[in-house]
Protein backbone atom coordinates (compact mmCIF):
# COMPACT_ATOMS: atom_id res chain seq x y z
CA UNK A 1 0.00 0.00 0.00
CA UNK A 2 3.26 2.36 -0.59
CA UNK A 3 2.69 5.95 -1.18
CA UNK A 4 -1.56 5.09 -1.64
CA UNK A 5 -2.78 9.04 -0.68
CA UNK A 6 -0.18 9.90 -3.05
CA UNK A 7 -1.21 7.70 -5.93
CA UNK A 8 -4.95 8.39 -5.37
CA UNK A 9 -4.20 12.13 -5.37
CA UNK A 10 -2.52 12.27 -8.19
CA UNK A 11 -5.39 10.05 -9.88
CA UNK A 12 -7.85 12.52 -8.68
CA UNK A 13 -6.21 15.24 -9.88
CA UNK A 14 -5.99 13.87 -13.47
CA UNK A 15 -9.53 13.49 -13.14
CA UNK A 16 -10.35 17.25 -12.07
CA UNK A 17 -8.14 18.55 -14.67
CA UNK A 18 -9.64 15.95 -17.68
CA UNK A 19 -13.23 17.62 -16.00
CA UNK A 20 -12.51 21.26 -16.49
CA UNK A 21 -11.11 20.21 -19.90
CA UNK A 22 -14.87 18.68 -20.72
CA UNK A 23 -16.41 21.64 -18.66
CA UNK A 24 -14.76 24.71 -20.45
CA UNK A 25 -16.71 24.17 -24.02
CA UNK A 26 -20.00 24.99 -21.53
CA UNK A 27 -18.73 27.81 -20.26
CA UNK A 28 -20.04 29.65 -23.84
CA UNK A 29 -23.66 28.90 -21.86
CA UNK A 30 -23.40 32.17 -19.75
CA UNK A 31 -25.50 30.87 -17.17
CA UNK A 32 -24.43 30.74 -13.59
CA UNK A 33 -26.30 28.15 -11.95
CA UNK A 34 -25.76 25.97 -14.59
CA UNK A 35 -22.12 26.31 -14.83
CA UNK A 36 -22.03 26.16 -10.85
CA UNK A 37 -23.82 22.35 -11.71
CA UNK A 38 -21.34 21.09 -13.77
CA UNK A 39 -18.33 22.27 -11.12
CA UNK A 40 -20.30 20.88 -8.39
CA UNK A 41 -20.73 18.03 -10.06
CA UNK A 42 -17.06 17.00 -10.72
CA UNK A 43 -16.43 18.01 -7.18
CA UNK A 44 -18.91 15.11 -6.07
CA UNK A 45 -17.00 12.74 -8.67
CA UNK A 46 -13.82 13.58 -7.04
CA UNK A 47 -15.41 12.84 -3.09
CA UNK A 48 -17.16 9.90 -4.09
CA UNK A 49 -13.73 8.53 -5.38
CA UNK A 50 -12.20 9.48 -2.11
CA UNK A 51 -13.89 7.75 0.04
CA UNK A 52 -14.45 4.19 1.12
CA UNK A 53 -16.57 1.18 1.00
CA UNK A 54 -18.09 -0.20 3.63
CA UNK A 55 -18.37 2.70 5.86
CA UNK A 56 -21.83 3.78 4.41
CA UNK A 57 -20.65 6.81 3.45
CA UNK A 58 -22.11 9.15 0.61
CA UNK A 59 -21.77 12.48 -1.31
CA UNK A 60 -24.59 14.60 -1.42
CA UNK A 61 -25.72 18.22 -1.76
CA UNK A 62 -28.20 20.51 0.23
CA UNK A 63 -28.59 22.04 3.89
CA UNK A 64 -27.04 20.61 7.73
CA UNK A 65 -29.40 21.10 10.62
CA UNK A 66 -29.23 20.16 14.66
CA UNK A 67 -31.51 19.35 17.17
CA UNK A 68 -32.97 23.31 17.53
CA UNK A 69 -34.40 22.88 14.05
CA UNK A 70 -32.03 25.51 12.52
CA UNK A 71 -30.53 25.25 9.21
CA UNK A 72 -27.15 26.04 7.36
CA UNK A 73 -26.87 27.51 4.40
CA UNK A 74 -26.78 25.71 1.15
CA UNK A 75 -23.92 23.63 0.95
CA UNK A 76 -22.34 22.48 -2.55
CA UNK A 77 -21.07 19.23 -1.54
CA UNK A 78 -21.01 16.86 1.69
CA UNK A 79 -19.73 13.62 2.74
CA UNK A 80 -21.98 12.10 5.31
CA UNK A 81 -22.58 8.85 6.63
CA UNK A 82 -26.21 7.45 7.08
CA UNK A 83 -29.55 8.35 5.89
CA UNK A 84 -30.47 11.71 5.83
CA UNK A 85 -34.16 13.57 5.09
CA UNK A 86 -34.75 13.96 0.87
CA UNK A 87 -36.16 17.53 -0.05
CA UNK A 88 -38.84 16.99 -1.80
CA UNK A 89 -38.71 17.32 -5.87
CA UNK A 90 -35.08 17.75 -5.59
CA UNK A 91 -31.19 15.79 -5.66
CA UNK A 92 -30.76 17.16 -2.23
CA UNK A 93 -31.11 16.38 1.50
CA UNK A 94 -30.70 17.35 4.85
CA UNK A 95 -27.80 15.88 7.20
CA UNK A 96 -27.71 16.16 10.82
CA UNK A 97 -24.52 18.24 11.92
CA UNK A 98 -23.12 15.23 13.05
CA UNK A 99 -23.84 13.04 10.46
CA UNK A 100 -21.41 15.75 8.62
CA UNK A 101 -17.77 14.31 7.91
CA UNK A 102 -16.88 17.00 5.53
CA UNK A 103 -18.29 20.05 3.73
CA UNK A 104 -16.88 21.47 0.16
CA UNK A 105 -17.99 25.10 -0.71
CA UNK A 106 -17.45 24.80 -5.11
CA UNK A 107 -16.00 28.19 -6.49
CA UNK A 108 -15.08 28.25 -9.84
CA UNK A 109 -12.00 31.04 -9.37
CA UNK A 110 -11.25 31.74 -5.75
CA UNK A 111 -10.06 35.09 -5.25
CA UNK A 112 -10.43 37.37 -2.62
CA UNK A 113 -14.69 37.91 -2.84
CA UNK A 114 -15.26 34.28 -3.45
CA UNK A 115 -13.11 33.51 -0.19
CA UNK A 116 -15.06 36.21 1.89
CA UNK A 117 -18.17 34.04 0.38
CA UNK A 118 -17.20 30.91 0.91
CA UNK A 119 -15.90 31.64 4.31
CA UNK A 120 -19.24 33.11 5.71
CA UNK A 121 -20.97 30.15 4.04
CA UNK A 122 -18.93 27.49 6.17
CA UNK A 123 -19.48 29.76 8.94
CA UNK A 124 -23.13 28.80 8.85
CA UNK A 125 -21.87 24.98 9.03
CA UNK A 126 -20.68 26.12 12.80
CA UNK A 127 -23.57 27.83 13.62
CA UNK A 128 -25.59 24.86 13.32
CA UNK A 129 -23.19 22.40 15.66
CA UNK A 130 -24.25 24.90 18.74
CA UNK A 131 -25.01 22.75 21.79
CA UNK A 132 -25.17 19.32 19.36
CA UNK A 133 -22.21 17.80 21.31
CA UNK A 134 -21.59 14.37 19.55
CA UNK A 135 -18.86 11.85 21.56
CA UNK A 136 -15.37 13.15 21.01
CA UNK A 137 -12.68 11.19 19.65
CA UNK A 138 -10.34 11.75 22.03
CA UNK A 139 -7.39 9.80 20.47
CA UNK A 140 -7.76 12.79 17.94
CA UNK A 141 -7.18 15.66 21.08
CA UNK A 142 -5.07 13.88 22.10
CA UNK A 143 -2.43 13.11 19.15
CA UNK A 144 -2.81 17.04 17.74
CA UNK A 145 -1.89 17.71 21.27
CA UNK A 146 1.31 15.89 21.46
CA UNK A 147 2.24 16.86 18.09
CA UNK A 148 1.47 20.65 18.66
CA UNK A 149 2.45 21.16 22.49
CA UNK A 150 5.03 18.85 22.38
CA UNK A 151 3.57 17.70 25.44
CA UNK A 152 1.17 14.21 26.15
CA UNK A 153 -2.74 15.19 27.27
CA UNK A 154 -2.84 12.37 29.29
CA UNK A 155 -6.64 12.85 30.44
CA UNK A 156 -9.11 14.85 28.62
CA UNK A 157 -11.41 15.61 31.88
CA UNK A 158 -8.27 17.15 33.97
CA UNK A 159 -6.26 19.88 32.02
CA UNK A 160 -5.83 21.70 35.68
CA UNK A 161 -2.18 20.78 35.10
CA UNK A 162 -1.67 22.70 31.97
CA UNK A 163 -0.46 26.11 31.15
CA UNK A 164 -2.83 28.91 30.24
CA UNK A 165 -1.58 28.77 26.30
CA UNK A 166 -2.13 25.15 26.52
CA UNK A 167 -5.36 24.90 27.71
CA UNK A 168 -6.95 27.42 25.32
CA UNK A 169 -5.24 24.81 22.82
CA UNK A 170 -7.18 21.75 24.17
CA UNK A 171 -10.50 24.01 24.04
CA UNK A 172 -9.58 25.17 20.38
CA UNK A 173 -9.06 21.61 19.76
CA UNK A 174 -12.18 20.17 21.24
CA UNK A 175 -14.22 22.38 18.54
CA UNK A 176 -12.15 21.69 16.10
CA UNK A 177 -12.79 17.64 16.59
CA UNK A 178 -16.31 18.66 16.51
CA UNK A 179 -16.96 20.62 13.67
CA UNK A 180 -16.80 18.98 9.90
CA UNK A 181 -14.11 19.29 8.11
CA UNK A 182 -14.40 22.38 6.22
CA UNK A 183 -13.50 23.18 2.70
CA UNK A 184 -12.91 25.73 0.15
CA UNK A 185 -12.18 24.70 -3.13
CA UNK A 186 -11.59 26.54 -5.92
CA UNK A 187 -10.60 25.24 -9.23
CA UNK A 188 -8.76 28.43 -10.39
CA UNK A 189 -8.01 31.73 -9.17
CA UNK A 190 -4.55 33.48 -7.67
CA UNK A 191 -2.15 33.17 -10.07
CA UNK A 192 0.48 33.09 -6.88
CA UNK A 193 1.35 31.54 -3.63
CA UNK A 194 2.40 34.29 -1.86
CA UNK A 195 -1.05 35.81 -3.28
CA UNK A 196 -3.67 33.44 -1.72
CA UNK A 197 -1.19 33.94 1.53
CA UNK A 198 -1.42 37.84 1.19
CA UNK A 199 -5.08 38.15 0.53
CA UNK A 200 -6.15 35.68 3.27
CA UNK A 201 -4.09 37.63 6.06
CA UNK A 202 -5.70 41.03 4.57
CA UNK A 203 -9.09 39.25 4.91
CA UNK A 204 -8.80 38.82 8.70
CA UNK A 205 -7.21 41.61 9.20
CA UNK A 206 -10.35 43.36 7.84
CA UNK A 207 -12.21 41.59 10.23
CA UNK A 208 -10.24 41.88 13.85
CA UNK A 209 -12.18 42.48 16.81
CA UNK A 210 -12.00 45.49 18.37
CA UNK A 211 -12.98 47.38 21.88
CA UNK A 212 -15.61 48.91 19.83
CA UNK A 213 -16.61 46.53 17.20
CA UNK A 214 -16.38 42.81 18.36
CA UNK A 215 -16.00 40.04 15.91
CA UNK A 216 -16.92 36.57 16.82
CA UNK A 217 -16.61 33.98 13.49
CA UNK A 218 -13.10 35.04 12.79
CA UNK A 219 -11.25 32.98 16.09
CA UNK A 220 -8.89 29.79 14.91
CA UNK A 221 -11.76 27.24 14.97
CA UNK A 222 -13.33 29.56 12.18
CA UNK A 223 -10.83 29.45 9.57
CA UNK A 224 -11.57 26.89 7.24
CA UNK A 225 -9.37 23.33 7.01
CA UNK A 226 -8.32 24.19 3.59
CA UNK A 227 -8.97 26.67 0.79
CA UNK A 228 -7.57 25.88 -2.66
CA UNK A 229 -7.17 28.05 -5.36
CA UNK A 230 -5.88 26.15 -8.57
CA UNK A 231 -3.16 24.48 -7.43
CA UNK A 232 -2.25 26.88 -4.37
CA UNK A 233 -4.02 25.92 -0.91
CA UNK A 234 -3.71 27.27 2.60
CA UNK A 235 -4.02 24.17 4.50
CA UNK A 236 -4.97 24.18 8.78
CA UNK A 237 -2.23 23.03 10.44
CA UNK A 238 -4.38 21.88 14.09
CA UNK A 239 -2.67 18.33 14.36
CA UNK A 240 -5.08 16.90 12.29
CA UNK A 241 -2.91 16.11 10.67
CA UNK A 242 -0.31 18.65 10.18
CA UNK A 243 0.99 20.40 12.56
CA UNK A 244 4.32 22.91 12.10
CA UNK A 245 6.91 24.48 14.25
CA UNK A 246 8.07 27.45 13.26
CA UNK A 247 11.62 28.77 15.31
CA UNK A 248 11.55 31.98 17.28
CA UNK A 249 7.80 32.47 16.77
CA UNK A 250 5.73 32.42 19.90
CA UNK A 251 2.52 30.41 20.02
CA UNK A 252 1.06 27.41 17.74
CA UNK A 253 1.60 27.17 14.30
CA UNK A 254 -1.72 27.25 12.63
CA UNK A 255 -2.09 28.14 8.93
CA UNK A 256 0.46 27.20 6.66
CA UNK A 257 0.92 27.35 2.32
CA UNK A 258 1.26 25.21 -0.24
CA UNK A 259 2.16 24.69 -4.20
CA UNK A 260 1.25 21.28 -5.49
CA UNK A 261 -1.77 18.97 -5.64
CA UNK A 262 -4.16 20.17 -3.24
CA UNK A 263 -6.00 17.14 -3.45
CA UNK A 264 -3.26 15.28 -1.95
CA UNK A 265 -3.89 17.58 0.87
CA UNK A 266 -7.71 17.04 0.67
CA UNK A 267 -7.28 13.73 0.98
CA UNK A 268 -5.07 14.08 4.28
CA UNK A 269 -7.81 15.59 5.84
CA UNK A 270 -10.57 13.66 5.17
CA UNK A 271 -8.81 10.30 5.70
CA UNK A 272 -7.20 11.64 8.77
CA UNK A 273 -10.96 12.24 10.09
CA UNK A 274 -12.45 9.07 8.93
CA UNK A 275 -9.18 7.25 10.56
CA UNK A 276 -10.18 8.31 14.32
CA UNK A 277 -14.12 7.72 13.25
CA UNK A 278 -14.01 4.76 12.41
CA UNK A 279 -10.94 3.32 14.29
CA UNK A 280 -9.29 2.61 11.17
CA UNK A 281 -5.75 0.85 11.60
CA UNK A 282 -2.79 3.42 11.75
CA UNK A 283 -1.05 1.49 9.54
CA UNK A 284 -2.68 2.60 6.68
CA UNK A 285 -1.19 5.65 6.67
CA UNK A 286 2.22 4.02 7.62
CA UNK A 287 3.87 3.75 3.82
CA UNK A 288 3.36 7.37 3.20
CA UNK A 289 7.11 8.21 3.54
CA UNK A 290 7.14 11.86 2.05
CA UNK A 291 7.25 15.36 4.51
CA UNK A 292 4.77 17.77 2.41
CA UNK A 293 6.57 21.32 1.93
CA UNK A 294 4.32 23.31 3.77
CA UNK A 295 5.35 26.95 4.59
CA UNK A 296 4.05 28.46 7.86
CA UNK A 297 1.74 31.36 7.18
CA UNK A 298 0.35 32.21 11.15
CA UNK A 299 0.93 31.18 14.34
CA UNK A 300 -1.78 31.43 17.03
CA UNK A 301 -1.12 33.00 20.48
CA UNK A 302 -3.74 33.23 22.86
CA UNK A 303 -4.36 36.76 25.14
CA UNK A 304 -4.55 36.94 28.58
CA UNK A 305 -8.03 36.63 30.50
CA UNK A 306 -9.78 35.49 27.43
CA UNK A 307 -9.30 38.43 25.50
CA UNK A 308 -8.91 36.53 22.16
CA UNK A 309 -6.30 35.26 20.33
CA UNK A 310 -2.94 37.08 18.57
CA UNK A 311 -2.04 36.29 15.20
CA UNK A 312 1.66 36.19 14.57
CA UNK A 313 2.26 36.23 9.94
CA UNK A 314 4.94 34.66 8.83
CA UNK A 315 6.47 36.38 5.66
CA UNK A 316 8.18 35.01 3.14
CA UNK A 317 9.57 35.92 -0.46
CA UNK A 318 8.38 34.30 -3.78
CA UNK A 319 12.37 32.87 -3.77
CA UNK A 320 12.10 31.82 -0.12
CA UNK A 321 8.48 29.93 -1.25
CA UNK A 322 10.25 28.31 -4.13
CA UNK A 323 12.89 27.04 -1.62
CA UNK A 324 10.71 25.22 0.61
CA UNK A 325 10.59 22.69 -2.17
CA UNK A 326 13.74 21.13 -1.24
CA UNK A 327 12.34 20.37 1.43
CA UNK A 328 10.14 17.81 0.49
CA UNK A 329 12.30 14.90 1.85
CA UNK A 330 11.47 11.62 2.00
CA UNK A 331 10.71 10.86 6.07
CA UNK A 332 13.08 9.43 7.99
CA UNK A 333 13.93 9.30 11.81
CA UNK A 334 15.73 11.46 13.53
CA UNK A 335 19.54 10.27 13.05
CA UNK A 336 21.35 10.33 16.22
CA UNK A 337 24.60 10.42 17.87
CA UNK A 338 25.56 7.81 20.28
CA UNK A 339 25.21 9.58 23.45
CA UNK A 340 21.75 10.16 22.18
CA UNK A 341 21.27 7.21 21.43
CA UNK A 342 22.00 5.65 24.48
CA UNK A 343 19.84 8.70 26.56
CA UNK A 344 16.92 7.18 24.15
CA UNK A 345 17.40 3.47 25.45
CA UNK A 346 17.86 4.81 28.65
CA UNK A 347 14.43 6.59 28.29
CA UNK A 348 13.33 3.64 26.53
CA UNK A 349 14.14 1.16 29.38
CA UNK A 350 12.76 3.50 32.39
CA UNK A 351 10.42 6.00 30.45
CA UNK A 352 11.58 8.84 32.67
CA UNK A 353 15.05 10.13 33.53
CA UNK A 354 15.59 13.62 35.45
CA UNK A 355 17.71 16.81 34.41
CA UNK A 356 20.35 15.92 36.55
CA UNK A 357 20.86 12.26 36.07
CA UNK A 358 20.86 13.20 32.51
CA UNK A 359 23.84 15.98 33.20
CA UNK A 360 25.64 13.83 35.62
CA UNK A 361 25.58 10.94 32.92
CA UNK A 362 26.93 13.21 30.18
CA UNK A 363 29.50 14.78 32.17
CA UNK A 364 28.65 18.18 30.79
CA UNK A 365 25.62 20.84 31.40
CA UNK A 366 25.89 22.43 28.15
CA UNK A 367 26.08 19.13 26.35
CA UNK A 368 22.94 17.76 27.85
CA UNK A 369 21.24 20.95 27.23
CA UNK A 370 21.81 20.51 23.55
CA UNK A 371 20.63 16.77 24.19
CA UNK A 372 17.28 17.76 25.09
CA UNK A 373 16.80 20.30 22.46
CA UNK A 374 17.28 18.31 20.13
CA UNK A 375 15.42 15.26 21.25
CA UNK A 376 12.47 17.62 22.41
CA UNK A 377 12.56 19.77 18.49
CA UNK A 378 12.07 15.60 17.37
CA UNK A 379 8.97 14.91 19.36
CA UNK A 380 10.85 12.25 20.93
CA UNK A 381 10.93 13.82 24.83
CA UNK A 382 9.54 16.66 26.46
CA UNK A 383 10.69 17.76 30.30
CA UNK A 384 8.11 18.53 32.96
CA UNK A 385 9.67 19.29 36.03
CA UNK A 386 13.11 18.46 35.68
CA UNK A 387 12.55 15.29 34.56
CA UNK A 388 12.44 14.03 30.83
CA UNK A 389 10.05 11.87 29.42
CA UNK A 390 9.05 10.09 26.34
CA UNK A 391 6.62 12.00 24.09
CA UNK A 392 6.16 9.09 21.84
CA UNK A 393 3.71 6.29 21.66
CA UNK A 394 5.66 3.49 20.52
CA UNK A 395 9.82 4.59 20.59
CA UNK A 396 12.02 2.77 19.07
CA UNK A 397 15.66 3.08 18.54
CA UNK A 398 17.27 1.04 15.86
CA UNK A 399 21.41 1.15 13.88
CA UNK A 400 21.19 1.08 10.23
CA UNK A 401 24.08 1.00 7.47
CA UNK A 402 24.95 4.22 5.98
CA UNK A 403 22.62 6.37 8.82
CA UNK A 404 23.86 4.70 11.98
CA UNK A 405 22.24 5.58 15.36
CA UNK A 406 18.55 6.28 14.58
CA UNK A 407 15.25 6.40 16.64
CA UNK A 408 11.50 7.78 15.81
CA UNK A 409 7.55 6.95 17.12
CA UNK A 410 6.58 3.67 15.07
CA UNK A 411 3.36 3.57 16.53
CA UNK A 412 1.76 3.66 13.06
CA UNK A 413 4.79 1.39 11.54
CA UNK A 414 6.42 4.07 9.73
CA UNK A 415 10.11 3.18 11.05
CA UNK A 416 9.74 -0.37 9.88
CA UNK A 417 8.38 0.43 6.74
CA UNK A 418 11.28 2.94 6.49
CA UNK A 419 13.92 0.45 7.77
CA UNK A 420 13.15 -2.06 4.92
CA UNK A 421 13.14 0.38 2.16
CA UNK A 422 16.35 1.02 3.20
CA UNK A 423 17.67 -2.10 3.49
CA UNK A 424 16.24 -3.08 0.55
CA UNK A 425 17.99 -0.18 -0.98
CA UNK A 426 21.61 -1.39 0.56
CA UNK A 427 21.24 -4.94 -0.44
CA UNK A 428 20.28 -3.53 -4.17
CA UNK A 429 23.39 -1.49 -4.80
CA UNK A 430 25.70 -4.29 -3.43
Amino acid sequence: MANIIKNISELLLAIRDKGVSEIEPFLKLKHGPTIGDMYEGLTKEIAEKSIFEGLDLRVVSGKITNSEGAFSNQIDCMIVTGDGENIPFTENYVYSVNNVVMVIEVKKKLYSSEMSNGYDNLQSVIRTQANDYRQLKGNSIKDAFRSIAKKPLNDLNDISGLDYQEQMLYHTLVIEDLLPVRVIFGYSGFSKENTLRKKFTEYLAQNLSTADNPKYDYGPTSFPNLIVAGDYSLIKTNGMPYSMHTAGVKGFGWMASYRHNPILLLLELLWTRLNYQYNLPPEFFGDELVNESLAPLLSIYAMDDNKGWEYIEINYSDSELATIDSKETEWQPTILNEDEYIVMNKLCESNALTVNELIKFIGSEEKAKAIIEKLSWSHLIYVENGIIKLLTKECKCAIIPHFGFVAADDYDGRLMNWIRKKMKEIRNNH
